[in-house]
């Protein structure tokens, strides 16, 4: 890992989670405040990692206590022959630009689908509401404003309300 101003090398305890869940063990480093300082944001940010030489991308967490936590996953701590309860040599670097998150390709495939009649939905619906929006403004200006006479020849011409059968009858 090249030094910069935004890396941070140090020891830490690998410490086991409370509740580690379902699945492959695994552990986690809390970072010293001085290295999450140095990191660009507070929230959750991508470093390269390297643990005990073990080189590696992972996004970091928030503590909620103005640090970071990191978690190591199984084949990390493998690959870096190390476990719970030792103390590691750790060294992070911010990575230049944070990644994209993967969808899975059966995810994006709904979401696409989903957007796309949604999308069509959507704005149909607001193009509805601003079109009965301005044509209630234009019938309560007129009704306000306008001469008898000139009150019926813009009712003419105005196309019925679209929540009327006329007005749908009349939508594409």
């Amino acid at each position: 890992m090249e030094q910069s101003e935004t890396n941070s090398q140090f020891n830490a305890e690998l410490l086991c989670p409370a509740k580690p869940g379902e699945g492959a063990p695994w552990a986690f480093i809390v970072l010293p405040r001085e290295a999450s300082e140095k990191l660009p944001r507070r929230g959750r940010t991508t470093v390269e990692a390297s643990l005990n030489g073990h080189h590696f991308q992972v996004t970091l967490e928030p503590d909620g206590q103005l640090s970071h936590w990191l978690k190591v996953s199984k084949e990390h701590l493998e690959a870096a022959g190390v476990s719970v309860g030792d103390v590691v040599d750790l060294g992070i670097r911010p990575v230049d630009q944070e990644p994209e998150p993967e969808v899975p390709s059966d995810l994006q495939e709904a979401l696409e689908a989903a957007h796309a009649d949604a999308g069509l939905q959507v704005l149909l619906r607001v193009l509805d509401h601003l079109a009965g929006h301005r044509e209630r403004q234009v019938r309560v200006d007129v009704r306000q404003h306008a001469k008898p006479a000139t009150h019926h020849a813009v009712h003419d011409f105005l196309p019925p309300p679209l929540g009327s059968a006329a007005g749908a009858a009349a939508r594409p």
